[in-house]
C-alpha cells in the first residue's frame, strides 16, 4: 500500500494482532485494502486523523485486508472498507470512518 502510508504501525500477522493487544490496552484499527477506491479517498482524512490521535496518545494501526487473511476471524462484520474499529481490552468494536480523534480519544479512555 505505497500510496496508503498513514498510520503508525502497520499490521502484518496474527502473532503482531496478539502482541499489539497485550502492549496496548486501547487503540484505532483501520482495515484497508490497495485496491478499495474508497480507501484511497480517505487518506488524507486517515492521514489527520493519525495526527490527531498521535497527539492524544493513542495509537492507529492499519491493515490491508487483502494481505492480511487473519483478520477476518477477528473482525466478523466488515461490511465495506476502509473500515473503522476502537480496540478497548482486545475486544473490537465498530466505529465511523467519520469519527473525530476527540471523539475516539474520550472512547478509549
Amino acid at each position: 500500500m505505497e500510496h496508503m502510508s498513514a498510520g503508525g504501525i502497520v499490521l502484518k500477522s496474527e502473532k503482531q494482532l496478539k502482541q499489539i493487544n497485550k502492549v496496548n490496552a486501547a487503540y484505532v484499527l483501520i482495515v484497508t485494502a490497495s485496491w478499495c477506491t474508497h480507501c484511497c479517498e480517505y487518506e488524507p482524512q486517515i492521514g489527520k486523523l493519525y495526527d490527531d490521535l498521535l497527539n492524544q496518545g493513542v495509537n492507529l494501526v492499519r491493515v490491508d485486508a487483502q494481505k492480511s487473511d487473519f483478520i477476518a476471524k477477528w473482525l466478523e462484520d466488515v461490511e465495506s472498507l476502509p473500515a473503522l474499529y476502537i480496540v478497548v481490552g482486545g475486544k473490537f468494536i465498530k466505529g465511523a470512518m467519520e469519527s473525530k480523534a476527540e471523539d475516539l480519544v474520550d472512547y478509549v479512555n
